[in-house]
């Protein structure tokens, strides 16, 4: 299983570098010009079927197992920690998106199945531009154009030290 999550991440990152138009690496080569998401991470992993594309019935039975997988003591709530645990071994740190209060809707410490439901199947929905009820890879990679470097906000000028020295 780990194998395949790792398989997985090396993919979506390939996914990436290709939806970016990049052609070489090196020097001189232009930047990879395309973010994936935690939740898109998700979303490749419940491709059950491996067609590279990830139906909402395949999104939505992976929530359902993630969600079990999570409740490690099985009272049908996340803790937490337990919420904390689950992000680290699905996504592989925890600074990685989907954030507990971003599930936690009504803030109460406890996720229950269907906020978790609900939010994530929400950003399924968020993916789906063409509305198929299909996610393809090129759904999932979010382009952006880097700033240049005129564009960059500027640190903000030294103050003046009190009493004028």
């Amino acid at each position: 299983m780990h194998f395949l999550r790792s398989l997985t991440l090396v993919a979506c990152v390939a996914l990436a570098g290709c939806a970016s138009g990049r052609t070489g690496a090196g020097p001189g080569a232009p930047p990879i010009n395309a973010v994936l998401s935690g939740d898109a991470l998700l979303i490749v992993e419940a491709d059950a079927d491996n067609s590279r594309d990830t139906s909402r019935a395949e999104f939505e039975a992976a929530l359902v197992a993630g969600f079990a997988q999570a409740d490690s003591d099985a009272n049908t709530t996340l803790s937490p920690i337990e919420w904390q645990a689950w992000s680290r071994a699905v996504m592989g740190a925890d600074l990685v998106g989907p954030f507990r209060l971003e599930i936690d809707r009504n803030v109460d410490n406890q996720i229950t199945q269907q906020e978790f439901t609900d939010e994530l199947t929400a950003r399924f929905d968020r993916y789906d531009v063409d509305q198929s009820g299909t996610l393809s890879r090129a759904e999932l990679v979010r382009s952006f154009e880097p700033r240049s470097a005129t564009e960059r906000p500027r640190p903000a000028p030294p103050r003046p030290s009190p009493g004028g020295n």
